[in-house]
C-alpha cells in the first residue's frame, strides 16, 4: 500500500478547480441562453460526455466507490491524454485493489509522464505483483537509469518494491533477472544476499557476498554479512579467522568491532579486550566500547578494571542505569551486599528496572532471607501483566535455585489461579514439571496452551519432542511436530524434533535427512548429539565417532554431550 499513500492528494485540488470551472461555464451558458424545450432531443456533445464521466467519477470517489471512479477517470484520461486524470484514475484503482484496472491506469499514466519516477516505481510494483517479472525488470531499468549515480536512491527504490511483494519466489526471480542485466551492481547483489539470509539460504548467500567483495574488497556491509552468516551457522572460529583476514587488508572500525565481539563469543577474552582497547583509544567516550570492556573484565572476574569502565559510563545519560546495574553486580560479586542493594535501588525506571528488582530479591535470597526476597518481588509496582508474570517467574526461579521445587510450584499454582490462561505461566510451570519428572503435569499444561492457541509452535514442538523422547507415543508425537513444522518450516529445533521422532520410529534414513537439514541451519550441540545416536544405531559407527569428537571439541562442557560420551564412548 506504500505507493497508494504516496498518491493520496496528488492532483486532486487542481482537478477540483478544473471541474468547478467547467460547472461555472455550463452554468453561465445556461443563464446566457433562454431556457426552452426542444422539439427533438439534442445529441450530447463529446465534451459534455467527458464532463459527465468526470462528474460521475467525482461523486463515486466521494462515496468510496473507487472502481467506478477509476473507470470514469481512466476513460476521460484515455480520450484526453491528460496526465493528471491518469494519475487520479491510478490512485482510485489502487484504493479499490483492482489489479487489472490499476495496471491499465498506471500504464496510461506512465506513457503520459515518461520522466516521472513515481509512476515508474508504481508500474514496476504492479507488474511484479502480477508475475510479469521480465516487464517489471525492463521498467525498473528505466527507473534506475533516471537516478544516474544516486546509488542510495536506487537501493531504496528496489527495497521498497521488495517490501510490497509478499511472494518470496517473485522477489527472488525479480532480483535474479536484475542481476543478469547488472551483474556488477553491488547494491542489487547486496539486496539479493540479504533476501537469501532472511530465508536461511546461507550457502547461496555466501558466494553472492564473495562476488560483491571481489568487485569491492572494502565493501563494509558485505564483509559484515559474510561474518554474520558464519556466526549464524555457529562457525565462530571460521568467522573470526575470515574477518581478521579482511581487517588485515582494509582497516575498518565496524569490522574490528564485530571481530572483537566474536572473539568474546568464542571466549578469547584477552584478545577481545585488546581489540576493544584499540577502538577506545580512537574514541575514548564511545559508550559501546566502555560497556564491552566493562562486561569483559566482569566476565573474567577482573573486578577493579570492570568497575573503572562502568564508572566511566556513569556520565553517559543513556547508559547511566546500565552502569549502575553492573556496579551493583560487581558489589554483589564482591559480597558487598549492602553496597549492591544501594546501587540496585537507584534504578527506578527503564530497561534495567525489573532486572534490578530481581537482583535485590537475589541478594536477599543470598542472605538467606528468602521470605523477604519473595515479599519484595510481590511489592514491586508494575505497569502491565507481562511484568507481573516476569516477577512471579523470578520468584519461582529463586526457589528453584535453592532446590525448593515444591515452593516454586506453589508460586506458579497461585499465580495461575488468578490468571489461568497465562501462556507464559503455563509454559514455565510445564518446564518445572518436566524438570521434576512430573510428565503428567507437563503434558497437561502444554495441552492447556494448545487449547488457548492450537498454533502455538513452541508448545506443539515441546510436547511432540517429549512424547517421542519419554514415551512410546511416537505417532502422536509425529503429528504434533509435523504441525509445528508446517507453521515454521525452517526452525532448526523443530527439524531436530522431527529427526528424533523418526529415529524413535526406526526410520533412520529419513531421520538423518531432517537432522542434517537442522545442522545446516544451526550447528547445535543437541542436533549433533542426535545425529551421532542415529549414525550409531544405523551402523555407521566410524562416522558417528568422528562427529562426536568434533562435537566434544566444540562443546566440552555440554551436559548432553557428556551424557552421550558416557553412553557410547566410555
Amino acid at each position: 500500500m506504500l505507493f497508494i499513500h504516496l498518491l493520496v492528494g496528488c492532483g486532486a485540488p487542481l482537478l477540483r478547480d478544473r471541474e468547478a470551472q467547467a460547472r461555472e461555464n455550463i452554468a453561465s451558458e445556461q443563464t446566457a441562453t433562454p431556457q426552452r424545450t426542444p422539439a427533438t432531443p439534442t445529441p450530447i456533445s463529446e465534451s459534455s460526455d467527458l464532463m459527465y464521466k468526470m462528474l460521475i467519477g467525482e461523486v463515486a470517489a466521494q462515496r468510496g466507490e473507487y472502481v467506478l471512479a477509476a473507470k470514469n477517470f481512466l476513460a476521460v484520461a484515455t480520450q484526453t491524454h491528460d496526465e493528471e486524470l491518469a494519475e487520479r484514475a491510478t490512485r482510485f484503482a489502487l484504493f479499490a485493489q483492482d489489479k487489472e484496472l490499476s495496471l491499465n491506469a498506471t500504464t496510461l499514466w506512465a506513457s503520459l509522464a515518461p520522466n516521472n519516477p513515481q509512476v515508474k516505481q508504481i508500474l514496476t510494483g504492479l507488474l511484479l505483483k502480477q508475475g510479469q517479472v521480465d516487464q517489471a525488470v525492463a521498467n525498473l531499468e528505466k527507473l534506475l537509469d533516471s537516478f544516474k549515480d544516486d546509488v542510495q536512491q536506487q537501493q531504496d527504490t528496489i527495497s521498497a518494491l521488495l517490501e510490497q511483494e509478499e511472494d518470496k519466489d517473485k522477489n527472488f526471480n525479480f532480483l535474479k533477472k536484475l542481476i543478469e542485466i547488472r551483474p556488477k551492481d553491488t547494491s542489487i547483489l547486496l539486496l539479493y544476499a540479504r533476501l537469501l539470509i532472511d530465508n536461511n539460504q546461507f550457502d547461496v548467500a555466501q558466494p553472492v557476498l564473495q562476488q560483491i567483495l571481489a568487485i569491492n574488497p572494502s565493501h563494509e556491509q558485505a564483509a559484515l554479512l559474510y561474518a554474520h552468516i558464519l556466526e549464524k551457522q555457529n562457525k565462530i572460529k571460521e568467522a573470526i579467522q575470515w574477518l581478521k583476514q579482511q581487517i588485515d587488508k582494509n582497516t575498518n572500525e565496524n569490522w574490528q568491532f564485530l571481530y572483537a565481539r566474536l572473539l568474546a563469543t568464542d571466549e578469547q577474552y584477552d584478545e577481545s579486550i585488546r581489540q576493544f582497547k584499540q577502538l577506545l583509544t580512537k574514541h575514548p567516550q564511545r559508550s559501546e566500547f566502555l560497556y564491552a570492556l566493562g562486561l569483559l573484565y566482569l566476565q573474567t572476574k577482573q573486578l577493579q578494571p570492570a568497575k573503572k569502565y562502568f564508572t566511566s559510563l556513569l556520565s553517559n545519560n543513556s547508559q547511566r542505569d546500565t552502569a549502575i546495574f553492573y556496579l551493583g553486580r560487581i558489589a554483589e560479586t564482591e559480597k558487598n551486599f549492602d553496597d549492591a542493594l544501594i546501587w540496585y535501588k537507584k534504578i527506578q525506571k527503564g530497561d534495567n528496572y525489573l532486572n534490578a528488582q530481581a537482583r535485590i530479591a537475589s541478594v536477599y535470597a543470598e542472605l538467606n532471607q528468602l521470605d523477604k526476597a519473595i515479599e519484595h518481588l510481590q511489592s514491586v509496582p508494575v505497569e502491565n501483566n507481562q511484568d507481573a508474570i516476569a516477577l512471579i517467574q523470578l520468584g519461582a526461579e529463586l526457589f528453584i535455585q535453592k532446590q525448593l521445587f515444591n515452593d516454586a510450584m506453589t508460586l506458579y499454582n497461585r499465580a495461575l489461579e488468578s490468571d489461568p490462561e497465562s501462556v507464559d505461566l503455563l509454559y514455565t510451570r510445564a518446564i518445572l514439571a518436566d524438570k521434576t519428572g512430573n510428565f503428567e503435569q507437563f503434558e497437561k499444561d502444554l495441552r492447556a496452551i494448545l487449547e488457548i492457541n492450537p498454533k502455538d509452535v513452541e508448545a506443539l514442538n515441546a510436547l511432540g519432542y517429549s512424547l517421542a523422547d519419554k514415551t512410546e507415543r511416537y505417532q502422536e508425537a509425529q503429528i504434533l511436530i509435523k504441525q509445528a513444522l508446517e507453521l515454521r518450516p525452517n526452525a532448526f529445533h523443530i527439524l531436530d524434533s522431527m529427526g528424533w521422532v523418526l529415529y524413535r520410529l526406526g526410520q533412520y534414513d529419513q531421520s538423518l535427512e531432517y537432522l542434517n537439514q537442522a545442522k545446516k541451519i544451526q550447528d547445535d550441540a543437541e542436533v549433533n548429539v542426535h545425529l551421532v545416536e542415529v549414525l550409531w544405531a544405523k551402523g555407521s559407527k566410524a562416522d558417528a565417532k568422528t562427529l562426536f569428537e568434533q562435537t566434544f571439541q566444540r562443546y566440552p562442557q555440554d551436559e548432553r554431550v557428556l551424557k552421550l560420551k558416557e553412553k557410547l564412548f566410555k
